[in-house]
């Protein structure tokens, strides 16, 4: 898959609320009080996919939450979205 049909692929899992959070993941949210419209956003507004390829995971960066932050998402593309991180 290339950067950019990988972020074709999850920006439209992300509209269809087809992604599932890690424990990591929301542990996250909590402490940067990111809700979920804030990733549903980052994930539309990104501009690119970078794939990591020590462990297969794509960075999802370019990205904007609510507050106009950058906010990049680290995932695993799977049958659904998997967020692993974000930062």
């Amino acid at each position: 898959m290339t950067p950019t049909e990988a972020l074709t692929w999850i920006q439209g899992m992300f509209a269809a609320n087809r992604y599932a959070l890690t424990p990591h993941a929301q542990q996250r949210m909590r402490s940067r009080h990111i809700r979920f419209d804030d990733l549903r956003l980052a994930a539309a507004s990104a501009t690119r996919a970078v794939l990591q390829p020590a462990n297969d995971r794509w960075r999802v960066e370019g990205g904007r939450d609510m507050d106009g932050d950058d906010l990049t998402l680290v995932v695993e593309v799977r049958a659904d979205v998997l967020i692993i991180t974000l930062y």
